[in-house]
């Protein structure tokens, strides 16, 4: 294995992660600090004010609906990153039986 295909399957991971935790996080930092940000997020049906089990600010938040979305975006997530990294151990075994 060289160098250069491990940086490139630790840049893959590393790319995958910051989705994982920056990438969701992103509205929900946003509507709780900015009003104009959260009245789009509430009008774009991202987050909503009726039934809302999470609370991200001022009354709004996720309901059951959107968590179920965004437990199906982790599963898939985390469905990909591991289909890439045993992608990736297989490429090296091959490369080591060589």
């Amino acid at each position: 294995m060289t160098t250069t295909n491990a940086t490139d399957d630790n840049d893959v991971l590393a790319y995958l992660l910051l989705g994982v935790f920056l990438l969701p996080a992103l509205p929900a930092l946003a509507g709780s600090f900015f009003a104009p940000v959260q009245v789009w997020l509430i009008g774009h049906g991202i987050i909503t004010t009726t039934g809302v089990i999470i609370p991200i600010g001022n009354g709004a938040g996720l309901d059951v609906l959107r968590i179920v979305i965004v437990g199906a975006f982790f599963a898939l997530v985390i469905f990909l990153t591991v289909l890439v990294l045993r992608r990736a151990k297989e490429r090296r075994a091959a490369r080591s039986a060589r």
